[in-house]
Order: C-alpha cells, then sequence, then structure tokens
C-alpha cells in the first residue's frame, strides 16, 4: 500500500503563491490517492507541520494562516503509510533572480572604479526591491560603497559581492586585483620615439590618441608650436558633447569640448614635465581638458550610468606661462584631483591634456613625461 499528494492544477507536486492569493481562492485543496485501489481502506488522516503557517482539513483543504513555509502529510488509516506536499505562502513580492556585476577588474593603487550590478527578478520581471549589499572579501585590499564604488588600498586581490536585501540569498560575484601604478602614464621623447604627423590627422604614439586643435603640430626631432595646440589622450576633436547623449557615460553640459573621451586618469596625484629646447613669448600653457583660455571650467566629465556630475575645473598649476628661456629647461605642471576635478563618488577623472602655444609664442618641446606624483 501507498498513498500520494496532488495539489491543484499547476501545483501538481508543491505549492507556491503569495499569502493574500491563497486566502482570496478559499484555501489549497490537496486529494490523497492510496494504491492499490483495491485497498479495503483508502481513507487517510491529514497534518500540518506548522499550523502557524498553513492549517490542513479532514478532506484536505489547506488553510493559509500566515506566511511561510509548512509540510502536510496525508497518513493512511490502514498501514500508517504517509506522503508529503510542501506548502509556500509568500509576501507576493517578485525575489531577485539573478546579479550580474560588471565593471574594472584590475585597479592601481590611489584609483577607483564603480561596479555595475545588473538584476533580473523571477521570470524576468522588475523585483520588488532591487537593493543591494556590498561587500569586499579583503578591506585591506579593496573597500567598496554602498553604491559599488570600488577603491584600492594595497596590491593584492579582493572579491566584491554584491547581496539582494529580499531574502531571495541571490549574490552577484566580482574579482578584482590590485596592482602597483605605473609611475609613468605616458611620455614621448625626441629622437628615442617615434615621429608623428598632425597636419591633417590624428597619431597614436605611445598608447594615447594625439590630435591637434589648431595650427600645425609636428614631431619629430622636437615638437614645435607656434600659434598652435595639440591634444594628448583624445579620441576626437571639437565635439558638441551634451547631456542628451543616449547611452554615453561621457557627458557635457553645455560648450563645445576637443574631444569625446579621455584616456588619462587622474583619481591620484600626478605631474606633467614638459622639457623644451627654446621658448620665445610667454604664451605657453598646459590644459587639462581645456576648449579655450577663457574657459573657467570644461564641460567634460565621466560619470557612472549617465549619472550628472559637476563640470571640472581644467587648469593645471600653475597656470602662469612657462618662463622664456633660450636654454633647456623643465617646467612641472601638478595634477591634483583634489584639487581640479570635481566628481561624485561613482565617478573617474578620466581627461586629456592640451599643449597649447598662443599667437605671439614659439616653444619646441623635447620630452613630455606625465607621470604619477610619488
Amino acid at each position: 500500500t501507498k498513498v500520494t499528494i496532488a495539489g491543484p492544477t499547476g501545483y501538481a507536486a508543491s505549492y507556491s503563491n503569495s499569502f493574500a492569493n491563497a486566502q482570496s481562492a478559499g484555501g489549497v485543496q490537496l486529494s490523497a490517492t492510496v494504491l492499490p485501489a483495491e485497498a479495503s481502506n483508502t481513507a487517510v488522516t491529514w497534518s500540518s507541520d506548522k499550523e502557524s503557517v498553513a492549517t490542513v482539513s479532514a478532506t484536505g483543504l489547506v488553510t493559509a494562516v500566515a506566511i511561510g513555509t509548512a509540510t502536510i502529510t496525508a497518513t493512511t488509516v490502514d498501514g500508517g503509510f504517509t506522503s508529503t506536499y510542501a506548502i509556500e505562502f509568500t509576501d507576493g513580492s517578485i525575489k531577485v533572480a539573478s546579479i550580474t556585476l560588471s565593471g574594472s577588474s584590475t585597479l592601481y593603487l590611489g584609483t577607483y572604479s564603480p561596479l555595475t550590478a545588473t538584476i533580473a527578478g523571477v521570470g524576468g520581471a522588475t523585483p520588488t526591491d532591487p537593493s543591494l549589499t556590498w561587500t569586499s572579501s579583503a578591506d585591506s585590499v579593496a573597500t567598496v560603497s554602498s553604491t559599488g564604488k570600488v577603491t584600492s588600498v594595497a596590491a593584492g586581490n579582493a572579491t566584491i559581492t554584491a547581496a539582494a536585501n529580499d531574502g531571495s540569498g541571490v549574490k552577484g560575484i566580482f574579482d578584482v586585483t590590485v596592482s602597483a601604478a605605473p609611475s609613468v602614464l605616458w611620455s614621448w621623447t625626441a629622437g628615442t620615439d617615434a615621429a608623428f604627423d598632425l597636419t591633417s590627422a590624428t597619431a597614436t604614439v605611445n598608447g594615447l590618441t594625439l590630435v591637434k586643435g589648431g595650427g600645425t603640430v609636428t614631431g619629430g626631432t622636437e615638437i614645435s608650436l607656434a600659434n598652435s595646440r595639440f591634444n594628448v589622450g583624445s579620441a576626437s576633436t571639437n565635439s558638441d558633447l551634451t547631456a542628451s547623449i543616449t547611452g554615453s557615460i561621457f557627458k557635457a553640459t553645455t560648450g563645445t569640448v576637443n574631444v569625446a573621451d579621455g584616456q588619462l586618469n587622474f583619481t591620484q596625484k600626478a605631474t606633467v614635465s614638459v622639457t623644451y629646447s627654446s621658448l620665445v613669448g610667454t604664451g605657453f600653457s598646459v590644459y587639462v581638458n581645456n576648449n579655450g583660455t577663457g574657459e573657467t571650467a570644461s564641460v567634460l566629465y565621466r560619470a557612472a550610468s549617465g549619472t550628472t556630475v559637476t563640470k571640472i575645473t581644467p587648469k593645471l598649476s600653475p597656470a602662469t606661462a612657462l618662463a622664456a628661456t633660450a636654454a633647456t629647461t623643465t617646467s612641472v605642471y601638478t595634477i591634483d584631483p583634489t584639487t581640479y576635478f570635481v566628481v561624485n563618488t561613482d565617478s573617474l577623472a578620466t581627461a586629456f591634456l592640451q599643449f597649447r602655444a598662443d599667437s605671439s609664442t614659439t616653444i619646441k618641446i623635447t620630452s613630455i613625461v606625465v607621470a604619477y606624483a610619488p
């Protein structure tokens, strides 16, 4: 002799539904089948292991009492054979089914990067509670904020976890590696590195894009600037970026900027060393993300998920032009992100540099070194 339990249509083996739906339906009717069919006594008794959640009548009708889970048992009167059926009454919310994390898996010391969490609910629906709790397996290597911003602390490895707060137990996992930052971000030395010509096109030099913003710029035995300028770390020229660009993480509020992207990351203090063999005039300047000497703030910034960020102040320090001298001289400009970049917690200080000589100035540059400050 054996006994089996069947639930209502759609819930043959177990039942999971909202508490409200179960109550409005008048309960959950279960049926027990005792085999063999010709058994002299096919009667069963019904019981619930958690009557605080669900009770069951002598006819197998389960009544919802509270949110939770319970096990209903049917026991044959003849022989005591049993069968069980799982009951779950939920709060009716849509639970998180999966969490996928994406972002930069490698960070340099002194830098940070936001992670993006893609959350899917059960059945592809939007979860009722999509909130997450972020944790790091090694705060001594990398910490993570409540919004998923990962900040490097020391060289090593850490696992970032984003756990759903809805009780589903679903988690997203992302491994990050923190490495020592390269001391030099970009450099070019005349006679050592490849010559380039920005007369009519951009050029890729030592991994970064160079583009002229005006005048003629060539680099061979030296970089000659006279009423001209060029960008280092630019992707394009004269791009009018507006806050309505769909799907772009690079935004602008107003105006025209010289670049649609920035390839240098100044999330920690850096320096720009410019060595030149000659300088005539006082109108040579170096800028960050600047489109003109009259601008007091750049319109270019990078923000996670397209969120709005305050403009970035463009100029390097010192803001004054290099001293005029015919001797080989190196001038050092400092980029302090806490002073020159105003960003929100999810942003990156991604930028380009511009080297400019005005109409009264001629300079011959023999070396440029962009490096993180010690």
